[in-house]
This record gives C-alpha cells, structure tokens and sequence, in this order.
C-alpha cells in the first residue's frame, strides 16, 4: 500500500532526506504530499 511519508522529524531533517533519497526514496508529489513510502503489511501466524 502507497502512503504518504508524514514523519516530521524526517521531513524538517535535509540531511536525514538526503540520505533517504540516497538510498532510493523520490519525490513525487501528488494529493499535496512530496514523498510517499510503500507499506506491506504481513500477517505471522504461529
């Protein structure tokens, strides 16, 4: 699931952003966000 990156401490960080977008992360902006992360979510059952 696409979701938009809102992590405050990471969005008002340049150089935490630079590192992200040095390993991958893209601006892309849509529905008034920049940046946007991909979530799976998983299911461990014993």
């Amino acid at each position: 699931m696409k979701v938009p990156l809102k992590v405050n401490n990471i969005m008002n960080n340049k150089e935490w952003l630079k590192y992200l977008e040095s390993r991958g992360l893209n601006k892309n902006m849509h529905d008034g966000y920049e940046y946007w992360q991909e979530l799976n979510i998983l299911e461990f059952r014993k």
